[in-house]
């Protein structure tokens, strides 16, 4: 599944609630309008689509009436050591992380515009980079610039940089990582159009800002320590989680404001039930997941007790399943988990960890090869 937020730090006490709000990314990342230009019509985006040269896996059905075509711009990062980090994120790398179990009207195209004189040789060498599998079609655009006359002009803002049609009109367009999930479900029904999206985001971006808003006066309330504040307070968060509803990265700004208090209440019970419901709640999300290991870590007093450890356990198993497609990850979580469970006492639960992690190794992966009689080629 899916990143929402840019991480945030810890908070060490309550009133850094206020601290919240500068830390969290701007209300435009969160939910990016699709900007207001004339539809191309579905014949021609359909057409236009046509004329590339695919280096990728051929697309096997047409892009049909009502389905929604997921344009991911990629471009291969650039080589050299510095770069690692980059070379893990392949063809629609956060793309893949939105798409809903059923995905039969979402059609999802990696597009490659030639920008800063790119060219086709470059792209092939990358693709071929384990890293860079993907099971979506590439499109090469070539020299057509077919980019500029899809989006209209539009400039690519950033990269990785993604764009989301429907019968030739723009839906959304804005930084693959924030992708809005809702989206993908509502976008795929007949009558839902472009105004709706644009009517939905704009809503997500005033949700965010009363939200932070919410948060900052809860921290005001608590902090003066008088029952009848404490009592707004916890009467306020109660209602702007129910405003978050099932968007896991707000749901979670208001869930951590929930966790600070359970610190400076130093109830460790209250924390772990709240800490578990989100983690019940999101299993596969791994930003979920990464936030709530963070507060179990950064909790002194509490760091050591084995119900702590039990949620890092749980928190680490949604990392696992967020990150499905990053095997350095994965095996990084898991030997967490073992670690974990050798502190526990629990020997054979972290041989087990332990050895999911090694399978996921890039060493095992090289043996692996090597005793298939293949060349490895691991980054």
């Amino acid at each position: 599944m899916k990143t929402h937020f840019l991480p945030l730090f810890m908070l060490a006490a309550f009133n850094a609630t206020t601290a919240l709000a500068a830390d969290a990314p701007a209300a435009s990342e969160q939910a990016e309008a699709a900007p207001s230009i004339p539809p191309i019509g579905f014949s021609n985006f359909v057409q236009a689509i046509k004329q590339g040269e695919w280096l990728a896996n051929a697309p096997a059905t047409e892009i049909g009436p009502n389905d929604l075509v997921i344009v991911d711009f990629w471009i291969p990062p650039t080589l050299g050591p510095s770069e690692f980090k980059a070379e893990k994120r392949g063809p629609a790398g956060n793309v893949k992380n939105f798409l809903p179990k059923d995905a039969r009207n979402i059609k999802t195209i990696v597009m490659v515009p030639p920008v800063n004189n790119l060219k086709k040789e470059r792209v092939l060498q990358s693709l071929a980079n384990p890293r860079h599998a993907t099971g979506f079609p590439v499109l090469w655009d070539g020299d057509l610039k077919l980019w500029q006359y899809i989006l209209q002009g539009e400039s690519l803002k950033s990269m990785p940089f993604a764009a989301v049609f429907k019968n030739g009109e723009l839906m959304w367009s804005g930084e693959s990582a924030h992708l809005p999930s809702w989206l993908l479900v509502e976008g795929v029904k007949e009558n839902f159009t472009a105004k709706d999206s644009q009517e939905r985001t704009q809503q997500d971006k005033e949700n965010f800002k009363t939200l932070m808003a919410n948060l900052s006066e809860v921290g005001k309330l608590i902090n003066t320590k008088k029952p009848e504040d404490r009592e707004k307070a916890m009467q306020l968060l109660e209602e702007t989680e129910k405003m978050a509803g099932d968007h896991a990265g707000m749901l979670m700004f208001a869930k951590e404001t929930r966790f600070s208090i359970d610190c400076f209440d130093k109830n460790l019970e209250q924390f772990i039930k709240d800490a578990t419901e989100m983690l019940d709640k999101y299993p596969d999300d791994e930003y979920v997941g990464n936030r709530i290991m963070k507060w179990c870590s950064g909790t002194a007093e509490w760091i050591d007790k084995p119900e702590i450890k039990r949620v890092q356990i749980k928190a680490a198993q949604n990392m696992i399943n967020g990150k499905a497609d990053d095997s350095d990850y994965q095996q990084a979580c898991y030997m967490i988990q073992a670690r974990i469970y050798e502190e526990l006492g629990e020997k054979d639960k972290a041989i087990e960890a332990c050895t999911k992690g090694i399978q996921n190794s890039k060493e095992q992966k090289r043996l692996d090869a090597l005793k298939r009689g293949e060349t490895p080629v691991i980054y």
